[in-house]
């Protein structure tokens, strides 16, 4: 979902100033931007280097993970994130923001974190994150609890659709 919460203006704004520094750097974002709110964002903070990839099925998604180096979460707020999870999957670095749980729930495997109501912060984050160029492995105990909530996530909709 493409939505105020999740931060995006402030993650393209510190992306660019990024951009401008360190060459061959690409963000793509996931999600259906066809909203009044996706639309303004997509047509008016897009550089070269940033892409809206639309919305995605979950294969695709898997499969853009395998080739992705970072996944970045800028939320004001959230829960709980089912792209973190599939992040350690596909080893990617997490970087997130501190208004989301996983600086706590995952500490050895969050790449980078920052507040995100400051650019500047985020711009950081983002920087020592690029410039390291290491990749984190999620722990193996990670990917098992990964894997044991896909099943749950997995049986729930099957159960839905049962139920119909």
């Amino acid at each position: 979902r493409i939505v105020p919460i999740k931060n995006l203006e402030n993650l393209i704004e510190a992306f660019n100033i990024l951009a401008l520094d360190i060459k061959d750097l690409q963000l793509n974002i996931i999600g259906d931007y066809n909203t009044e709110y996706g639309n303004n964002i997509y047509t008016s903070k897009l550089s070269g280097s940033i892409s809206f990839l639309g919305e995605l099925s979950q294969c695709e998604v898997f499969e853009h993970l395998k080739k992705t180096d970072y996944l970045v979460l800028p939320s004001f707020s959230e829960n709980f994130s089912y792209s973190a999870l599939e992040s350690c999957l596909f080893d990617c670095n997490l970087i997130v923001s501190k208004q989301t749980p996983w600086t706590s729930l995952a500490p050895g495997y969050v790449s980078g974190s920052f507040d995100p109501y400051s650019v500047n912060d985020i711009y950081k984050a983002l920087h020592e994150c690029s410039i390291a160029k290491e990749r984190t492995i999620a722990p193996l105990e990670l990917k098992k609890f990964v894997a044991n909530e896909f099943v749950k996530n997995l049986n729930k909709e099957i159960s839905k659709c049962l139920m119909r």
